[in-house]
């Protein structure tokens, strides 16, 4: 069995530390990508909540008065209670 140089051994030993620093650096640095990633889909999402209005699809400036639309937006249970009096007065 032939003896091998120790200079061959110790290249050998930098490059595989090399090798094993560089897969260590390059997967610290896909997990920083990946958390900015997931940091600006937040960040997205806020905003796309901010600009839908969560009661309503329409705006104020669409003729769109809350006040006046508030009755809609009552259980059904009231809005029959209400509809039973409109009757009754009615008659």
């Amino acid at each position: 069995m032939s003896r091998i140089p120790l200079g061959k051994v110790l290249l050998r030993n930098v490059i595989r530390h090399t090798d094993a620093h560089n897969k260590i650096q390059e997967e610290s640095d896909m997990w920083k990508i990946r958390e900015l990633e997931k940091q600006m889909e937040d960040a997205y999402r806020g905003t796309k909540r901010k600009m839908l209005p969560s009661s309503s699809s329409r705006m104020r400036s669409d003729g769109f008065d809350e006040e006046s639309q508030r009755y809609y937006w009552r259980p059904k249970n009231e809005i029959s209670g209400t509809l039973e009096d409109d009757f009754l007065k009615a008659k």
